[in-house]
């Protein structure tokens, strides 16, 4: 979650830790007087510092941004770019000021990574460019950055650009600020992973969609804009909010989920904006994928109801169950039952049965052949039901729901004499009948 500071709230903490409330000292109570913003400004410029552990590379381009709105300061990350200007997160800019050509030098500080406890802050001039499909659902974003110029040139060295984007890199270098104090932040660096045909994101099953899914970056302590650098170095993305806890709440009222589920967030992917090294290049298709509703809805649908992700288990178990050594050689196959969100047993046309001459002395009496005849077969029973990983990727989860009986009817007479029978199924012990049959099964080969 992003952390809120507010000057106010910082001089009230040091008066209130004295010991004794102002209340108590006074029977009417009179408010302090709230700071305008250009104090705020004017402080922020002058104490506001990001500094890098001495242990590792100090990137110039890293920056906080300090925002102003309402007397409250909120913190977000930034990228300096080539032109002065710095990416951030368009979602962690205050609604009333996300418009492209506000000016915004009463309200953003920038402060550049540095490492001396020298403030390297720098003024805001204007919002240059902004995201404008924030009030949807996170997944149907199309991006979530803003774009500000600052106010004077900063003779820094801007982050490298490429057009490549996330699409090529399983794993992301982040760099990312800590807050510290009111007026501190350090910054460090740590790696994310790529994900791909997960329910948090179904568009991202696309490497080249323009809002990609990662995780192994929490953003527990971290504010909104973190760079995210490609193995060469390149910056290529910027992270973005978590998934929403109400869908992984309700994933866990549906069972579907086999383990906690780990933290993922999302994040932009630049090659689908104009901020590349070459704007004259093609955007990748995917940038340009429809989403809405129903779209994010289906591809989740289909997550959770592919049969494909069974397709190994359902070889298995198939080849498993359908062994047998005398009578028939049955046939078992697992069908859909969208009722209970699964896939379960069922059996088919037994493919033949065996060397009667074998058997058929079961159902001799003196010279003749008892019909019909019944067996009980008795098969491990499963279902096979998708469930959701600790990245709520899909996979296979079989369920074993403990033995099943099958009642089986067949004429052994006519197996013996004419070389073919029947075969009728109870398949339910509720059934009052045998309701499954299957005609003139030969003997086999």
């Amino acid at each position: 979650m992003l952390k809120k500071y507010t000057f106010l709230t910082f001089v009230m903490f040091a008066l209130f830790s004295c010991g004794k409330s102002i209340q108590d000292e006074d029977e009417t109570y009179t408010p302090p007087v709230i700071p305008d913003t250009d104090e705020v400004i004017l402080e922020a410029l002058k104490n506001q510092r990001l500094t890098c552990d001495s242990s590792s590379y100090c990137p110039e381009y890293i920056a906080k941004l300090s925002i102003i709105s309402n007397e409250k300061t909120n913190f977000c990350q930034g990228t300096l770019i080539p032109g002065n200007k710095v990416v951030t997160s368009a979602s962690c800019i205050p609604s009333w000021l996300r418009v492209s050509g506000a000016s915004c030098s009463s309200n953003i500080v920038v402060s550049f990574a540095s490492r001396s406890d020298e403030a390297q802050n720098f003024e805001c001039d204007i919002i240059e460019s902004v995201s404008s499909n924030l009030r949807r659902t996170r997944e149907l974003w199309d991006n979530d950055i803003a774009v500000i110029s600052l106010k004077r040139p900063t003779r820094r060295k801007a982050a490298l650009l490429s057009s490549e984007g996330v699409s090529s890199n399983d794993q992301l270098y982040r760099w990312s600020m800590k807050l510290e104090t009111l007026f501190d932040a350090k910054v460090s660096r740590d790696i994310c992973t790529r994900i791909m045909n997960s329910y948090a994101n179904p568009f991202a099953d696309n490497k080249d969609t323009s809002f990609q899914t990662i995780t192994g970056c929490s953003l527990d302590d971290r504010p909104l804009g973190a760079t995210l650098l490609s193995k060469k170095g390149h910056f290529i993305a910027v992270q973005s909010h978590e998934m929403s806890g109400k869908i992984i709440q309700s994933l866990q009222e549906s069972n579907i989920l086999t383990d906690e589920v780990a933290n993922i967030s999302f994040a932009t992917n630049l090659a689908c904006t104009d901020i590349r090294m070459n704007n004259s290049e093609m955007k990748p298709k995917g940038c340009f994928d429809r989403k809405n509703y129903y779209v994010l809805d289906k591809k989740r649908a289909e997550i959770l109801e592919s049969q494909e992700i069974h397709q190994d288990n359902i070889r298995d178990l198939e080849t498993e169950v359908s062994k047998s050594k005398k009578y028939f050689r049955w046939s078992f196959s697992f069908v859909p039952n969208k009722r209970k969100f699964g896939y379960e047993l069922k059996m088919n046309r037994p493919k033949c049965f065996f060397g009667v001459d074998k058997w058929i002395n079961d159902y001799r009496r003196g010279n003749s052949i008892r019909t019909p005849a019944y067996v009980t077969v008795s098969k491990k029973n499963y279902v096979l039901r998708t469930k959701l990983d600790k990245l709520l990727k899909p996979f296979s989860f079989i369920e074993d729901i403990g033995p099943k009986d099958y009642e089986i009817k067949f004429n052994p007479f006519t197996a013996y004499v004419d070389r073919v029978t029947y075969l009728a199924v109870k398949a339910d012990p509720s059934d009052w009948d045998y309701k499954i049959r299957f005609e003139d099964i030969k003997e086999c080969n």
